[in-house]
């Protein structure tokens, strides 16, 4: 069997690098090559720059929302015990944790109103969330003595008008919890005022969301004096989350749950999963029309071939023999332009990835190069995508062509 396999190869190689080069059937051949391999490219790099994107993405928010969150199971808040959560800080693995405390509430500036998302920190969210990192202007100052501060986001700044460096205050309505009377509507509204600070900026969900104030500001405002929404966790870099998960899960009171940022974000992360679902197999579409290239150059070889044929039935050669031989010729130009292919697109990759040659032309975008991620994982699903289109559409060619050169 072994002896039969390399006649098989060895006759194929010997139809591909025939010496006769100014036959049209070599020179399909060499064009069937760059027609496999100019996919196969494409592929590769469309790969690696959703990979980029993606990256982007999940970092963006990533860095706004923590690995874990411990939350309520029902109702909107739960107790902030500072005892909690220093004995959630002295577990492994994790590196900080602040509480936070979320409300809605109408913002009013210079006469400009829009509804957006308070949110209220204490004097550790620095820790847990890289703040400082995305400030746009102003600066991230909560905490003073004198008066409120708050940060906004770039998103409501601009619907507000806001400016860090003017000096009015930004006015917060929320409703109050049981506290409502129709002769005077203005008795069911709490108000607190807060200075800009500053503004920051990180994607268009989150900073046209979120107005950042201090714990205590935002109790006040939201009628939770010893509320919070959450304990956001910040886990130290190269640690197990999961792991960490299980172990602040046997220390939370009852009615209490812990979650991941997946399984907060299921449905952000689901859609970037089909997207890129949806990606791989439009390039595998892509591959199954360039390899239509192939089957053509196949069966012109083949009838080109026809005397070679006969001469290897003649020497003994059988039909699965002879298929076999086929069968090897298409999957050597395939392979051959896949392997050209490949390492185009893999070394275009690792050069944008690398050096950022190709920019963005506009300044409205978070980063000004495309963005390229090469992932060893998806590298190796484009080869196993494209050798498997390959060989079915082979072998069917080659036992059809067979099958009616018999008949």
């Amino acid at each position: 069997m072994a002896r039969t396999i390399d006649t098989a190869r060895f006759v194929a190689r010997r139809f591909l690098s025939s010496p006769k080069s100014h036959s049209i059937i070599n020179v399909m051949s060499w064009v069937s090559v760059v027609a496999v391999g100019v996919p196969v490219a494409a592929m590769v790099i469309l790969m690696s720059v959703f990979n980029g994107f993606d990256a982007i993405v999940r970092g963006m928010h990533g860095d706004f929302e923590p690995e874990i969150t411990v939350m309520p199971e029902r109702g909107v808040v739960m107790e902030c015990a500072e005892g909690f959560k220093q004995q959630v800080e002295e577990i492994a693995g994790v590196r900080a944790a602040t509480w936070v405390l979320d409300g809605q509430a109408l913002l009013e500036y210079r006469g400009r109103q829009t509804t957006a998302t308070v949110r209220g920190v204490d004097g550790d969210f620095e820790q847990v969330v890289p703040i400082e990192d995305m400030m746009d202007g102003g600066r991230y100052l909560l905490a003073e003595q004198s008066e409120a501060n708050a940060v906004v986001g770039r998103g409501v700044a601009y619907q507000l008008g806001v400016r860090s460096g003017l000096s009015d205050s930004l006015r917060m309505y929320a409703p109050s919890r049981g506290r409502y009377s129709m002769l005077m509507p203005t008795s069911g509204v709490t108000l607190s005022k807060a200075r800009p600070t500053g503004l920051f900026a990180l994607d268009a969900d989150t900073d046209g969301e979120y107005v950042l104030v201090t714990l205590g500001q935002a109790q006040q405002l939201l009628e939770y004096p010893h509320g919070a929404s959450a304990l956001k966790v910040r886990v130290a870099p190269s640690t197990n989350v999961a792991k960490v998960r299980e172990q602040i899960a046997r220390i939370v009171p009852e009615g209490v749950a812990v979650r991941t940022r997946e399984e907060l974000s299921s449905a952000m992360y689901k859609v970037l999963d089909y997207e890129k679902l949806a990606v791989l197999l439009i390039g595998v579409m892509i591959l199954v029309v360039a390899s239509f290239s192939v089957v053509g150059t196949l069966t012109m070889l083949m009838i080109d071939k026809r005397d070679s044929i006969a001469t290897l039935r003649a020497l003994g050669a059988d039909t699965r023999m002879i298929r076999r031989i086929f069968i090897h010729q298409g999957m050597s130009i395939c392979m051959l332009g896949a392997l050209g292919g490949f390492v185009l697109g893999l070394a275009v990759s690792l050069a944008q990835q690398h050096w950022g040659i190709i920019r963005i032309p506009a300044d409205t975008f978070l980063v000004d190069v495309y963005p390229v991620r090469v992932v060893a994982l998806d590298l190796m699903v484009v080869v196993a995508a494209f050798t498997a289109v390959s060989y079915v559409a082979t072998r069917a060619t080659v036992k059809g062509r067979i099958k009616n050169m018999e008949q």
